[in-house]
């Protein structure tokens, strides 16, 4: 895995739109439809994801999580909606971009009673998804996705099964991952959400909100003291230009402003991922709830 570097806001980007040689004077499917982070998406709880061995997107050495496709574009309708429909198909295991989540303690409980005799040992994985939106990586909606797309449920159960179904594009980041957890420590417990990973996730959200901010605080301090010795040297140019009693033509104002705020601007710039055995009757519930897992 480390031939992939981290996911960040640029790459997602480049991912979401075409390549600058195949814009044409259309919208793009990114402006119609984004995928990109919106700020007004928010969680109030963590996103959990279960494995054991022969799952895919384990987490790495370098503490990231990879789709089973960490590089493929997603800049058109056509390749989302396939891939998506794909993702929600069980019997079809083509890599694709997308790592399952779910917002349900409830899931969890049925996928790791289902697949514990079979499967062998579980791991929860929780992560924070506003840390992610944060630093610009997207999460979706599936169930919202399918309406857009026009995807129909394979099941035929009115999208039941992707209720609190959310998918992560590409890879989760180590900052995101706010920890993992054997199974087995936590199945004894009946309130294992509530009084252990609840509380992890809140202590988790405070140090990264603080920190989180305190960056932003220091970067906007940055971005001011810039602006300062920008405007400071602009000053000194104008006095000097003034004492050799070089006149100063602003009616030309279409390129004295021009370079003006330019040099300003500049100051501020501001899963079917699842490695399983042959997929049979048994797994088939289990790839229903879990999507790409």
């Amino acid at each position: 895995m480390g031939e992939y570097l981290d996911l960040d806001r640029q790459t997602v980007f480049n991912l979401l739109y075409p390549f600058p040689e195949r814009i044409n004077l259309s919208v793009t499917e990114e402006d119609l439809h984004p995928w990109q982070i919106r700020h007004s998406q928010y969680f109030q709880e963590p996103l959990l994801r279960i494995w054991d061995q022969f799952s895919g997107s384990q987490p790495a050495v370098d503490g990231r999580m990879m789709s089973r496709a960490p590089e493929m574009r997603l800049d058109n309708a056509q390749s989302r909606q396939g891939s998506l429909t794909k993702h929600l198909n069980h019997r079809d295991w083509t890599p694709g971009p997308y790592i399952s989540f779910t917002a349900s303690s409830a899931t969890i409980e049925a996928l790791a009673q289902m697949r514990v005799n079979k499967r062998g040992a579980q791991t929860l994985t929780v992560i924070d998804p506003n840390s992610r939106i944060r630093n610009g990586l997207p999460v979706l909606d599936i169930a919202a996705e399918m309406d857009h797309y026009n995807i129909p449920d394979p099941y035929g159960k009115s999208k039941a099964y992707y209720a609190n179904h959310y998918v992560c594009l590409w890879q989760v980041t180590k900052a995101e991952i706010v920890g993992h957890w054997d199974w087995s420590s936590l199945a004894d417990n009946k309130n294992w959400y509530q009084e252990i990973i609840l509380p992890a996730f809140q202590e988790f959200t405070a140090t990264t909100s603080a920190t989180d901010n305190a960056n932003s605080l220091l970067a906007e301090y940055g971005a001011v003291e810039s602006a300062k010795g920008d405007m400071d040297d602009l000053q000194n140019t104008f006095s000097k230009l003034s004492v050799k009693n070089e006149a100063l033509d602003y009616s030309n104002s279409d390129t004295s402003d021009g370079e003006l705020d330019h040099y300003l601007d500049e100051g501020h710039d501001w899963d079917t991922d699842d490695e399983v055995e042959e997929a049979n009757a048994a797994d088939d519930m289990i790839k229903i709830i879990e999507g790409d897992w």
